[in-house]
């Protein structure tokens, strides 16, 4: 009896020193934890203070001074094209190059993903002579350490996503690289979180490969450093002439959607860039612009005005409410230009869609500003078609010129709430519930 109450004893003793043990690591594990987590998020509020004043978009780089190279870090690719992410990227540093902001572009990554970026590069007719490529830049700290190695003196632009634009300003102030970050965001991302948490966490990386590297590359540009094209790119004819076909994209090309008319995309997104930020003095402006804009950017295509004959030569701008006229008329005289006449189809959003549908026999679909209605937007929708914006009481508030299609978005410009190249599906879903596509250069 007597010594089964001492192993009933030893036995509960063991129990409770195991629970103790347990106990102690648990404290220890949430210990670990919780420093961790307050390490993160100190390195967190670091990297982000790192960004300091107004963070510069695509869509207003033309207030930008010109700088020296715009540097594009590289993201996943497919076998011979960038993903949707890498594109914004590259967009973005072609319009800087062709806005005359930058000399060249160095696109840094794995050697298939410089490849397949100079290629998209060479597509968009950016001279080889102006394309760096970098194939060691397999992060973003390497591609700024090296960059800073390699161009010292230089200044850049660093084209990349908003989301990594803070550590990204942060190597590059670690490393004394003369740069600023442009954000390339123009696409809808569906789920925005998980790479959130990605980066929540990438940034205390950031602040140890500092303190482990010490501002060097892992890869010296001494070892391995920048290059010009691979001769594969330069020497084959193949490539050449598919670079060629695809100098202007399918979106672009010429249309002829409306028997009465040949509508040139490619000419009416270009007067839509050249006019988006400002005014054209060939027409009169309007505090509220946006369908006057549009309309211009249409008659630039080659979409013809009706109703001009019936303008009078007064000094007087006059507008017509006949629902068969679409016109703006103006004469230069010794001193100014000055407008005779314009109907109200040319200028009033209500007057010129129902022109547009009823006059001339083009299509409006409405989708909701929903993810499923963007979804059924973008398969529809192409470029030189009228994006069409409605309030929360259905009513029309807006309107604006697709310029082009990327992998996951569509980009517009606009007058009034002036807009070059924003994203169409980046636009507020409780503002705009509601959006529309006048199908312009497809039927």
């Amino acid at each position: 009896m007597i010594k089964g109450n001492i192993l009933k004893k030893y036995k509960k003793a063991k129990i409770t020193k195991i629970q103790i043990i347990l106990l102690r690591s648990c404290m220890i594990c949430f210990a670990i934890i919780l420093f961790g987590v307050l390490i993160s998020m100190i390195n967190y509020r670091i990297i982000q203070n790192s960004y300091k004043g107004e963070k510069i978009y695509q869509q207003n780089i033309n207030t930008l001074t010109a700088r020296n190279i715009a540097v594009v870090p590289g993201t996943a690719v497919s076998e011979d094209t960038p993903n949707a992410k890498c594109k914004e990227r590259l967009d973005t540093a072609e319009l800087l190059y062709k806005k005359k902001l930058v000399t060249a572009i160095l696109v840094s990554g794995t050697k298939k993903e410089t490849n397949v970026m100079c290629r998209y590069l060479l597509s968009h007719k950016i001279p080889e002579k102006c394309i760096l490529r970098d194939a060691a830049g397999v992060s973003s700290y390497e591609t700024i350490t090296r960059a800073a190695e390699k161009l010292s003196g230089k200044t850049i632009y660093f084209c990349t996503q908003e989301l990594y634009a803070a550590r990204s300003q942060f190597f590059m102030n670690r490393a004394k690289l003369n740069g600023k970050v442009v954000c390339v965001d123009t696409m809808f991302y569906s789920h925005p979180w998980k790479t959130f948490l990605r980066e929540y966490f990438a940034d205390s990386k950031a602040i140890l490969n500092v303190l482990i590297y010490h501002g060097n590359p892992k890869q010296s540009t001494k070892t391995v450093g920048f290059a010009k094209l691979p001769s594969e790119m330069t020497t084959n004819t193949k490539y050449h002439i598919q670079a060629q076909s695809q100098s202007v994209p399918d979106d672009y090309r010429v249309t002829d959607s409306n028997p009465k008319d040949y509508y040139d995309v490619e000419k009416a997104v270009e007067y839509a860039r050249t006019y988006a930020l400002k005014r054209n003095p060939d027409y009169p402006a309007f505090e509220n612009n946006c369908t006057n804009f549009v309309s211009q950017c249409l008659a630039a295509g080659g979409i013809s005005m009706t109703g001009k004959e019936t303008i009078s030569n007064t000094k007087r701008l006059k507008v017509s409410k006949k629902s068969t006229d679409w016109y703006s008329v103006s004469k230069q005289d010794s001193k100014k230009i000055k407008h005779y006449g314009t109907s109200s189809a040319f200028i009033n959003t209500d007057d010129f869609l129902k022109y547009f549908q009823e006059e001339l026999g083009y299509t409006l679909s409405t989708f909701d500003n929903t993810y499923e209605g963007k979804l059924k937007c973008y398969q529809t929708m192409a470029s030189g078609d009228v994006v069409v914006l409605y309030d929360s009481d259905g009513s029309i508030a807006h309107i604006g010129l697709i310029s082009g299609m990327g992998d996951m978005n569509a980009y517009y410009c606009a007058n009034t709430n002036d807009r070059l190249d924003y994203g169409v599906f980046n636009i507020n879903s409780t503002m705009y519930p509601r959006f529309g596509i006048l199908h312009i250069s497809k039927q």
